[in-house]
């Protein structure tokens, strides 16, 4: 059974980086990218990912914005900030379940989309 994954980011690189690292695996499908928050609700609504990789800091909606929006699907937070108090109290604030510092460490994020 594959696992279908959206990628939002505003930084194109970061999507493509993240993308090839994904479709390593054989099981994972990126059924879409988005550059901001209103494009992901578009493709989220379009495409029933299994998870969403989103970043916070993005134009037009932010990351947490979506999260307010979209509360079925299991995503991950991409952020660049490094700090987990902070992003771990306004997930909880939200309800959200899924928590990913920003790194490129395969294991870690393998380990989370398949959780």
């Amino acid at each position: 059974m594959s696992v279908n994954i959206l990628l939002a980011d505003d930084h194109k690189m970061i999507r493509e980086g993240l993308k090839q690292l994904l479709e390593m695996y054989d099981d994972i499908k990126v059924v879409g990218e988005a550059g901001d928050g209103f494009e992901c609700l578009n493709l989220a609504d379009k495409t029933h990912p299994d998870v969403i990789l989103l970043d916070i800091n993005m134009p037009n909606l932010d990351g947490l914005q979506v999260l307010n929006i979209i509360k079925t699907q299991k995503m991950a937070i991409v952020t660049a900030f490094g700090n987990n108090v902070w992003a771990s109290d306004i997930l909880a604030q939200i309800h959200s379940s899924s928590f990913l510092e920003f790194i490129y460490d395969n294991n870690i994020i393998m380990k989370m989309i398949i959780s």
